[in-house]
């Protein structure tokens, strides 16, 4: 029982020795833990702990109990200290991956962006030449622009001088080209410009009348260019239809003149001419009963119920032409030319007018011979009736009636018939040779003659 109780107490002794050695080789199993726990901030936690309340438990199964928590521990914390350690070397794994990767794209885009900095550079310089360019394109326009400034100024300049001499020195009534009464009297006849305006407010008088043919004035321009067909003032209008009449100018001419062009010119004096017609046909001409009966030759003709007294005063020469003209004998001339008789009509009321190859009793024809000569046809003189056409344009006063008293204020005289007509030749106009299209144009000019003579100067002859 001794041995038995002092086995078992040896054995008990032995057997706590046994455990405590155990516990040790335990200990240093886990030493290689303990040396890292050591490196944790737990292991300085775990110090600053009291451990003097922990006593080595006195039986061996309370030992192994604790001995076996403390396995059970140490094992479970090696598994957590392999999977940290896995984790760990995962991480790095990853860490080293990423750390290559962001290496290479690092490297990629220093050479990406040393690419794009270099191209950045060049294009940059490129940028600066351009501006350099563009600054020294810029400040040659700059120049070129104030040459080009200066150079127009200068034209403009030039073109006003140039343009107020030609204004002084054109062809014009307006303002400020103010012709002397010589140049006026050259030109149109009238002796002032106040007359000369009066017998243009007395043409333009009838707006009826002017409708469509004599447009409304517009400023005229002196540029050194063709004026518009409006541009001419109707002074200067007037002035270039007289101008013709008077001097026998050419539409080419007056084109010049007046700086127009020649369609201009003409549609001027073919409007004006049918206004100074028709308005000066509405002024009483007085004829004198003496000169009349003297004035040869003449004949009397039946017109609408009244005798009318026709007097054969020039000849208005036209053109023939080549394919009409004569094949006549060695002894005869060659008739390049035909005419048209120019008339004064005196009616029974005493006035007078004037017409141009009238259409009863004369007419133009052409012979067997292809010469166009003026004959008589129809009635005798004193007959009874219109021949040989249509009548012509006669004032109502002239044969029935009296003129308003408007007309009587306007009404002219004259005394005789021939120096009358020596006074209508004086407009070269109806000294030329025209060709046959103008024929209605130069009848109407003998009538504009007629009277501007009549307006022009005083009553010739003896009362």
């Amino acid at each position: 029982m001794e041995v038995e109780g002092g086995a078992g107490g040896g054995g008990g002794g032995g057997g706590r020795i046994g455990d405590l050695v155990l516990a040790a080789e335990l200990m240093e199993m886990v030493s290689e833990t303990v040396r890292h726990v050591q490196n944790e901030e737990r292991f300085e936690l775990a110090f600053g702990h009291d451990h003097g309340a922990y006593v080595m438990p006195d039986s061996a199964p309370a030992l192994k109990e604790m001995v076996k928590e403390l396995r059970e521990k140490s094992h479970a914390q090696g598994g957590r200290l392999a999977a940290l350690q896995n984790e760990l070397a995962s991480t790095l794994g990853t860490y080293k991956e990423l750390k290559d990767r962001h290496e290479r794209d690092c490297v990629l885009l220093s050479h990406d962006l040393a690419s794009r900095l270099s191209a950045l550079r060049a294009e940059n310089a490129s940028l600066r030449l351009a501006v350099e360019e563009g600054s020294r394109r810029a400040q040659r326009a700059e120049e070129r622009g104030a040459e080009a400034a200066r150079t127009v100024l200068s034209l403009s300049r030039q073109l006003r001088e140039g343009a107020g001499r030609a204004r002084e020195s054109a062809f014009t009534l307006d303002p400020p080209a103010q012709p002397t009464a010589r140049w006026l009297r050259f030109h149109t006849g009238f002796e002032t410009a106040e007359r000369f305006h009066a017998f243009l407010r007395f043409l333009t008088a009838d707006a009826d009348l002017c409708a469509g043919r004599i447009r409304p004035e517009s400023p005229r321009n002196p540029g050194p260019g063709l004026d518009s067909p409006g541009s001419l003032s109707h002074a200067d209008q007037l002035l270039l239809v007289l101008s013709r009449l008077r001097l026998g100018l050419l539409l080419q001419d007056l084109a010049y003149r007046f700086r127009v062009s020649e369609t201009t010119a003409s549609r001027v004096w073919l409007n004006w001419t049918h206004v100074m017609v028709d308005r000066l046909m509405q002024i009483p001409v007085v004829c004198s009963p003496k000169y009349l009966d003297a004035f040869e030759p003449k004949r009397a003709v039946l017109h609408r119920g009244a005798t009318l007294t026709v007097l054969e005063c020039t000849d208005l020469f036209f053109e023939v032409q080549t394919k009409e003209r004569p094949r006549l004998g060695a002894g005869q001339p060659y008739r390049a030319h035909y005419v048209r008789r120019g008339y004064a009509v005196a009616g029974p009321s005493g006035y007078m007018t004037f017409a141009s190859s009238l259409g009863f009793g004369l007419r133009a024809s052409s012979n067997a011979r292809g010469v166009l000569v003026e004959e008589e046809e129809g009635e005798e003189e004193g007959g009874g009736g219109e021949a040989g056409g249509k009548g012509p344009r006669l004032p109502d006063f002239l044969l029935e009636g009296e003129p308003s008293v408007e007309q009587l204020s306007m009404s002219r005289e004259v005394l005789s018939i021939r120096s009358h007509t020596d006074k209508v030749l004086n407009f070269r106009f109806l000294k030329g040779v025209y060709p046959r299209t103008m024929e209605e144009q130069v009848d109407r000019a003998w009538i504009i003659c007629c009277y501007l003579a009549c307006i022009l100067n005083d009553p010739m002859g003896l009362r």
